[in-house]
């Protein structure tokens, strides 16, 4: 039995290097990111089932089976009141958007075969639905949530997206100040969201840290056991690859690459991200750890990256 696998966290947390992993086995098909367009997706689906308009004039979606065309045919008779006539219930609805994602994110061959299929993203968990969307859609489908810590996973996406464009450091640090806080606000946010729903028990959901995958294999164990699979060959090439991007990274110190980016604004990432990255277990770097007693400056600081151009 096949089921989806949903690969979300920020960006530069590892989501492509376990994509990779899972890439590995013949009958694992994960596929990479997508702009976020099931925002708009899930948008819709919740305005067909959930709008009080809907729910009050909609008739057709509080029926327990499709309308057979004699009933439709009477609906649209001329004397009959048709602003709101459609035939589709909400097990309709939900069929088919779950064949539109299927669509798109499992190939007819893949799915002749029983192949488990899915799709990693960075965009999803940020204020909207689209995580209760897919569960509504899969109940049965396996998320995965990984997370990195904060201070790095920040650094890592300033560094990567928007290079630095001036060799005199200070003034490099000091304007990336607003960025950084900017990203720091997507983090803390994504990763809350993420652990709420990891908790919650209301969806099969797993947690991988970027730090104990690319220490020791054995972190996606439970992961693997649940598509069952082990950990062989093929999966530790992956892991031990150093080259290109979402391959292993030798610097896995979890207090190494905030120092990239300069202390004013990792302090303020600290500020804005310290209370979600703390929940997820990570320690403020000894540098950074005066920045803590300052945590009741995050409203300010976000008020100031909200004024940004």
């Amino acid at each position: 039995m096949s089921f989806p696998v949903f690969l979300l966290g920020s960006g530069r947390s590892g989501s492509t290097l376990l994509q990779r992993v899972l890439n590995s086995y013949d009958d694992i098909t994960i596929w990479g990111e997508h702009r976020g367009f099931l925002l708009g997706l899930s948008d819709a689906y919740f305005e067909i089932v959930a709008h009080p308009w809907n729910r009050q004039h909609w008739t057709s979606l509080w029926l327990d089976a499709t309308p057979s065309w004699d009933q439709v045919r009477e609906w649209k008779a001329g004397d009959q009141w048709q602003a709101w006539m459609n035939w589709v219930t909400l097990a309709d609805v939900d069929e088919q958007f779950r064949r539109f994602l299927r669509s798109f994110f499992q190939h007819p061959s893949g799915a002749t075969a029983g192949h488990f299929w899915g799709f990693k993203e960075i965009r999803y968990g940020r204020g909207d639905r689209v995580i209760e969307f897919l569960a509504r859609l899969f109940p049965d489908a396996r998320f995965v949530f990984l997370s990195r810590n904060g201070l790095n996973s920040v650094s890592s996406q300033v560094r990567t997206f928007q290079p630095a464009g001036t060799r005199f450091r200070a003034l490099r640090d000091l304007a990336s100040t607003r960025l950084v806080v900017h990203r720091a606000e997507q983090w803390r946010l994504q990763n809350a969201t993420l652990l709420e729903w990891h908790r919650s028990g209301t969806i099969r959901s797993h947690w991988i840290t970027y730090e104990a995958m690319v220490r020791d294999p054995e972190a996606l164990a439970p992961l693997l056991a649940d598509l069952g699979k082990t950990i062989g060959p093929a999966q530790r090439a992956v892991l031990g690859n150093t080259e290109g991007r979402g391959a292993f990274s030798a610097d896995v110190d979890v207090n190494a690459r905030w120092r990239a980016i300069g202390l004013v604004p990792m302090a303020c990432a600290e500020i804005v991200l310290g209370e979600v990255n703390a929940d997820l277990g990570y320690e403020v770097p000894a540098g950074l750890r005066w920045a803590r007693g300052l945590r009741w400056l995050a409203p300010a600081l976000k008020a100031v990256r909200h004024r940004a151009p």
